[in-house]
């Protein structure tokens, strides 16, 4: 999304008899733990991104009209929460293309050192889900998935919460 959201609240209406847990690794984490030289290599840059690039069918594939209507958009590589002010990775194997400052093979390496070192289980939570729980994420500096490991139908209502950060933008909604 151009103007992502700020967070995310599932809530657990149908779960499998085994599995389905959601994997939440803690972005702020895994830049912070980043080498220099990364760091370094990568504050400043954009990332081009895509719905549903790489999710292996764990979103909707869009038609042509749906493509038209969700662009690819680019977004930092590295983002500072509004709130916080801690810098947070922002890429992910699912949606994350390329890095547009780098050649193809460069960011193809870069990402995948990047996507390595956010999926380290030590900046990971594993919830495991109850039928009626509640479970709220701040998207601006964590990255979240379902665990894939159930074949019976999983439930979960989604609330999206805000917007209200024009990342990389000015005042008039300008990169």
């Amino acid at each position: 999304e151009k103007d992502p959201s700020d967070a995310i609240f599932l809530y657990a209406t149908h779960l499998p008899s085994t599995g389905g847990d959601t994997l939440a690794a803690n972005m702020v984490m895994a830049y912070e733990t980043l080498p220099d030289a990364m760091k370094k290599k990568i504050n400043g840059t954009t990332a081009t991104h895509r719905g549903g690039w790489n999710t292996d069918g764990g979103t909707p594939t869009l038609n042509t009209q749906q493509q038209g209507t969700h662009p690819d958009v680019s977004q930092p590589v590295v983002r500072t929460h509004p709130n916080t002010r801690r810098k947070a990775l922002f890429v992910s194997p699912g949606y994350t293309v390329k890095i547009n400052e780098m050649d193809q093979s460069e960011s193809d390496d870069t990402l995948a050192e990047l996507f390595d070192h956010a999926l380290n289980p030590n900046f990971q939570y594993r919830h495991a889900w109850t039928k009626g729980m509640l479970m709220g994420l701040d998207n601006r500096s964590a990255m979240h998935c379902a665990v894939d490991d159930y074949t019976e139908p999983r439930c979960m209502l989604r609330m999206i919460v805000g917007c209200t950060e024009r990342i990389g933008r000015d005042a008039k909604g300008e990169v």
